[in-house]
């Protein structure tokens, strides 16, 4: 029985690819802060060690920009604290303050640029730090549910659907009769169930690249990269089976809250050309899914593309 206390990662570990929580504990991360490109504000960390640059899935700090390079160049963290930037003959080069270079260290406040992606690069427990990185968490994070907001997770589709060379999943998640919970129980009740929903939701979709935005009011979108039809079906259905296990517990409410949920699937085989009407596809197949699922009875899990009595 889950209590609606149920604590939730910060979604900006989600984002920038798990690991330790930048402003946690201990966390004495450099950053790079994204000024100019496909996500402005977005906050990338940088940890010790060597990690490249670039296009490609295999790229430890990926940018998806047509302009950058697969692997456009590599950036350095010492033990000691020193950052550095070094090109690897990238096309379009590599800049920092408007100068071209191969390798430098790089201080705070500079601009970094790679390809048509620029970027500030910002040394930690700074003032402008701290204030960027709370600002693009209430541009990218739900406040209620601490999953990423829609602006935010339709843009990490676009993303993934231009970026992506193996099959991906998106899954639409809506609560049953979401209504009746806020009219039997009251809207604080159901804020509470939200919140433990969209806990399950993350704690479920947990592998690196993985992530859930709140789509609507009770509805999430669920990314799954690298995953086909058959273990994006397994997961719906380990999210739903747990929903309905876990009655939700609310201070002052004499009795348990019991939900359910239905899902729509949609897999996407690869890289789709880049544009609206592609996202607005996939989607679409999703919703219809999800209709499905809703009209079959509820609390089921429906796939785009599979016969009705599938």
């Amino acid at each position: 029985m889950l209590w609606y206390t149920t604590p939730l990662w910060s979604m900006e570990t989600i984002v920038e690819g798990g690991g330790e929580r930048p402003g946690g504990p201990g966390d004495l991360s450099p950053r790079l802060l994204v000024i100019n490109g496909r996500e402005p504000g977005k906050m990338i960390g940088i940890p010790q060690g060597r990690h490249r640059l670039g296009r490609e899935n295999d790229c430890e700090i990926q940018l998806l920009d047509p302009s950058v390079s697969r692997h456009h160049a590599v950036i350095l963290r010492t033990p000691d604290g020193a950052v550095t930037i070094e090109n690897l003959s990238a096309t379009n080069g590599t800049q920092v303050n408007e100068d071209k270079i191969d390798s430098v260290q790089l201080h705070n406040g500079d601009i970094v640029q790679i390809g048509g992606v620029v970027l500030k690069y910002l040394e930690p427990g700074t003032m402008e730090a701290e204030l960027f990185q709370h600002v693009y968490r209430l541009a990218i994070q739900d406040a209620l549910t601490e999953t990423l907001t829609k602006s935010a997770i339709v843009h990490h589709l676009e993303a993934l659907m231009c970026g992506e060379t193996e099959p991906f999943a998106v899954i639409l998640m809506d609560l049953d009769l979401f209504k009746l919970v806020n009219d039997t129980y009251g809207h604080i009740a159901g804020d509470f169930v939200l919140k433990t929903v969209a806990g399950i939701a993350r704690n479920t979709a947990n592998r690196p690249g993985e992530l859930v935005g709140r789509f609507g009011g009770e509805e999430f979108l669920i990314l799954l990269p690298k995953t086909d039809r058959e273990s994006a079906s397994a997961i719906a259905e380990s999210m739903r089976a747990k929903i309905e296990a876990e009655p939700v517990m609310v201070e002052g409410l004499p009795q348990p809250i019991h939900v359910t949920a239905s899902f729509g699937i949609a897999v996407c085989q690869g890289p789709a050309a880049e544009g609206d009407q592609e996202t607005l596809i996939i989607l679409d197949k999703a919703d219809k899914a999800l209709y499905r699922a809703k009209h079959e009875g509820r609390n089921t899990v429906r796939i785009a593309d599979q016969p009705a009595d599938s």
